[in-house]
């Protein structure tokens, strides 16, 4: 179900503050942002991006600081729905980073899900995807 206005902005302002701890690179303010329950989850688009635990989500982070530089993370369309004290984010994003002296952007699909504990909204999982770049619009399966 739609998210009320209020609890969209709330959720908003978590991932807001979630992307602004990333673009500053602090850690401890992106983990200040997360679950620190052990089945926490982050699934990114690199094969070996499935961590669960808080201290797997720090190795990630700080794998992902020490390759790039200069990131950040325009969040464009989205929807936020809601039951009780879990709510669930889906939208169209634009990452951006430095690696070397090469500037990349990617376009990725970021789901969330969220919790809100002691009146803070916290992230509970993560997924990042790419879009297939084999599937023509139209098809329902990539040709390869």
């Amino acid at each position: 179900m739609r998210a009320d206005p209020q609890t969209e902005k709330e959720v908003l302002d978590a991932i807001s503050g979630f992307i602004a701890a990333h673009k500053n690179r602090d850690v401890e303010g992106m983990l200040a942002r997360m679950l620190p329950d052990s089945d926490i989850v982050l699934i990114g688009t690199g094969a070996d991006e499935k961590m669960y635990g808080i201290e797997q989500l720090k190795t990630q982070i700080e794998r992902d600081f020490s390759q790039a530089s200069d990131m950040s993370i325009d969040l464009r369309p989205w929807a936020v729905s809601a039951s009780g004290p879990v709510a669930w984010v889906a939208a169209d994003t634009t990452w951006k980073a430095k690696l070397g002296d090469q500037e990349l952007s990617w376009d990725w699909r970021w789901t969330m899900v969220l919790e809100k504990r002691q009146g803070k909204w916290l992230l509970a999982q993560s997924h990042l995807s790419a879009p297939a770049a084999t599937q023509e619009e139209g098809e329902s399966f990539p040709s390869e």
